[in-house]
């Protein structure tokens, strides 16, 4: 444990100053013992530039001996909950990042109660603190369960992200055939044969997976096209639709292109591009992010072949693992042996509206969706 006389923080409030630690902050990042491209300066830096209008930086450093050894980067927005006015701080990155941390190479339980303590003198700025889209079994969460169970004057809610559940996944081991035939039934494979003989027979298949900058804009474009030809473009709930998304996910694809970790992987059928999986490759896992089909090629499943050809790369290229990230929809679970449990933490204080919010969040939250289930299965 360090002297606590080394020990200092410093909270950051301007862009101007987030911008000076991004080379310390992916050097902390590659040692994070919770790394992922979520929490990559790229990252972050693009989403507060896209969607920080309106916000309140308030990131917060831990030092050891003027070295940074703990990162916590938060924000604090105001919105209207249940008709009133109410001051949230989160992590930055919310709603666009399936995973949120901060980043800790050492001394967790010190960083965090130092964290916990900086949020607390400014409890001025905030109602609710929301800390989500945690990893159960993350070092990072565990510590701050043990630092809030021992600061008994902290009111605090635990509970399973309701917005995202679990992350399914294939932590990958042995080979891609031990794999395909233990994890999809005998009437699963042989569809995913006929799905492919089917598309054979409509014209040239290629598969093609492309990260680098070359050309990125025109692939972007590309696969931006082909979203609106499916039922997600059609419903607007593209990750190109909005202007601000669009131009989130052109600005950290370059990023992420000169870092090597985009992953582009497209289906074409004579070379008309009827699928697409948008992706990132970091430390060794595929994140699987968004996916779209052509709605014209449905009925070929394009989207299950190129998943089929993303998780076969993944096992011949010795990957750790592949992440499908938020949603527990059935395909995903059929193809996983590992689901990461997910949690948010919500932190309150003894002023009126933040009592207020307690008790909305401890009684009636929980009087609703038992409500609401009830209705359901009815």
């Amino acid at each position: 444990m360090a002297n606590s006389q080394d020990i200092r923080v410093e909270i950051i409030q301007d862009i101007k100053s987030l911008k000076t630690l991004e080379k310390t902050w992916n050097c902390l990042l590659e040692n994070s013992s919770e790394k992922n491209p979520f929490l990559s300066f790229s990252w972050i830096y693009t989403w507060w530039e896209v969607f920080g209008k309106n916000r309140r930086l308030f990131v917060i450093v831990v030092y050891s001996k003027n070295q940074i050894i703990g990162i916590f980067p938060l924000m604090i927005s105001n919105e209207v909950h249940h008709l009133f006015a109410i001051r949230r701080m989160q992590f930055i990155g919310i709603r666009k990042s399936d995973y949120l941390s901060p980043l800790l190479a050492i001394e967790h339980e010190l960083c965090w109660h130092l964290a916990i303590e900086s949020i607390y003198n400014h409890r001025n700025l905030w109602d609710v603190v929301e800390l989500s889209r945690m990893r159960e079994e993350s070092n990072s969460f565990l510590q701050l369960l043990n630092i809030l169970n021992k600061m008994d004057t902290v009111r605090k809610l635990v509970r399973q992200d309701k917005d995202c559940k679990g992350c399914p996944a294939i932590l990958i081991g042995g080979s891609w055939e031990q794999y395909f035939k233990r994890q999809m039934s005998d009437k699963s494979r042989e569809t995913a044969r006929r799905k492919l003989r089917k598309i054979e027979k409509a014209g040239n298949v290629s598969f093609s997976e492309a990260g680098k900058v070359e050309r990125l804009d025109d692939i972007l474009e590309g696969i931006a096209s082909l979203e609106r030809k499916s039922w997600k473009g059609s419903g607007g709930n593209g990750i190109f639709q909005s202007e601000s998304d669009r131009a989130f996910f052109f600005k950290i694809s370059s990023a992420f292109a000169e870092s090597g970790w985009l992953s582009i992987y497209t289906l074409r059928v004579n070379e008309q591009p009827i699928a697409f999986f948008f992706g990132f490759k970091y430390n060794n896992r595929y994140y699987y992010y968004n996916s779209s089909y052509d709605s014209l090629w449905k009925s070929y499943s394009p989207s299950l072949l190129l998943l089929m050809k993303i998780i076969q790369d993944c096992f011949e290229n010795n990957f750790k693992e592949v992440d499908f990230l938020q949603g527990e929809e059935n395909y995903k679970l059929k193809l996983s042996n590992k689901i990461w449990n997910i949690y948010k933490v919500l932190l309150f204080h003894s002023g009126y509206r933040s009592t207020l919010l307690f008790y909305l969040e401890k009684h009636l939250r929980p009087l609703a969706v038992t409500i609401k289930k009830k209705i359901l299965n009815r």
